[in-house]
């Protein structure tokens, strides 16, 4: 911080890119990722929006998503404006199962089952 306070011009103009960049190389690394395919956003709701516009765009109308009932109610509406045609949106049934997460042996499962029964319910394919 105190280097960017003392030479901001220089920070931003020549060594922030690389900063950002190892750290992205850094990340795709945690995460078994290509680096090219790994992009740094400002949030996680500029990230979302990526996503979901990505996916509207590349499947067009007609394509559906499938969000978490306990989804951040932005999301939600950012999957409604991208995926506005009738069923666009399948919401996932689970938050009243959240509770069985503490008496599970595998508290994922709760997920996992969450999610098949909305698939064959909503005939989602995959």
């Amino acid at each position: 911080r105190e280097h960017l306070e003392r030479q901001p011009l220089r920070h931003f103009d020549r060594e922030l890119l690389p900063h950002l960049a190892y750290g992205a190389r850094r990340l795709a690394d945690f995460v078994g990722a290509a680096g090219e395919g790994i992009a740094l956003v400002q949030n996680a709701t500029t990230g979302l929006n990526a996503v979901l516009g990505g996916h509207a765009w590349a499947t067009g109308p007609g394509a559906r998503v499938a969000v978490w009932d306990l989804s951040y109610g932005s999301v939600k509406k950012m999957a409604c404006h991208y995926f506005p045609w009738e069923h666009g949106v399948v919401e996932i049934p689970c938050l009243e199962d959240v509770d069985r997460m503490w008496t599970e042996e595998d508290p994922g499962r709760v997920f996992v089952t969450a999610l098949e029964d909305a698939a064959e319910r909503e005939r989602l394919p995959g």
